[in-house]
């Protein structure tokens, strides 16, 4: 709720709650991939590989979670790929879809 009223209203924050924000402790070992042959399995199973031996090799366990954009074919490739993976939706990526639905239910 806070990084949502931090995207939507910044100015609304009060100073415990930028405090909050600055307190969070960043995700490490982010990997980034694309890809302009493999589709999105192809680069999905390339990522997992990557994860799988991230995993085998690491001496403690490791949380993942992926960042996707809603589509329902990369939500269901993701979730068969990693089905412990918590999932996390990219909101800035499909703000644009909420306001275009706001304004063909309610208009201008």
């Amino acid at each position: 709720e806070l990084v949502a009223k931090a995207l939507v209203k910044p100015e609304s924050l009060s100073v415990e709650e930028l405090d909050q924000l600055h307190a969070i402790r960043p995700a490490q070992d982010i990997y980034y991939q694309s890809s302009l042959t493999a589709g999105r399995e192809g680069i999905i199973n390339e990522i997992s590989e990557r994860a799988t031996k991230r995993i085998l090799d690491s001496q403690t366990p490791l949380n993942q979670a992926y960042v996707i954009d809603g589509a329902p074919s990369l939500s269901r490739i993701c979730k068969k790929q990693f089905p412990d993976a918590e999932i996390i939706l990219d909101i800035i990526h499909v703000s644009d879809r909420f306001w275009q639905a706001g304004h063909i239910i309610f208009g201008e």
